[in-house]
């Protein structure tokens, strides 16, 4: 079964109580880990602590806050066009064909873009990466956060 956009927004209960107090204090201690402050700084670190909040929300309260899920996905997709962009665009590093994948490369900024941005931008303007009547969740299956 593939991973798609909308199972990161659907969670049991162990991954809940695990993972919100995990980004709560993310959203809370990047901003005190900042030693330097600039405009760009504090735009990332709004951008990152948001980002952290709104996620947690949605694994908090699926039905009451699905919106924020959609936010999320459409800050992913913006965060990595920024790394496209400043890649392609502002970086002296060489387009090369192959090259290890943890690099930081024109490549491998285009390959998230293209892998994790844009599949996130569909989820965030629809609410879903598939069509209605191509849903393949049997009735086993299902958002496990509602029971």
């Amino acid at each position: 079964m593939a991973v798609r956009p909308e199972h990161f927004f659907t969670s049991t209960p162990f991954i809940r109580r695990t993972l919100i107090p995990a980004l709560l204090l993310f959203a809370i201690s990047i901003p005190l880990m900042m030693d330097q402050w600039s405009l760009g700084r504090a735009l990332l670190v709004t951008g990152l602590s948001t980002t952290a909040v709104l996620y947690a929300g949605a694994l908090a309260w699926p039905n009451r806050l699905r919106w924020a899920g959609r936010v999320v996905a459409g800050l992913v997709f913006l965060f990595y066009a920024i790394y496209a962009i400043d890649q392609w665009f502002f970086s002296k590093a060489p387009v090369t064909l192959v090259e290890p994948r943890s690099n930081a490369s024109p490549r491998n900024a285009l390959l998230g873009l293209l892998i994790i941005g844009l599949p996130a931008l569909v989820y965030a303007l629809r609410g879903r990466t598939t069509t209605p009547d191509s849903d393949v969740a049997g009735p086993s299956q299902g958002n496990d956060a509602l029971r």
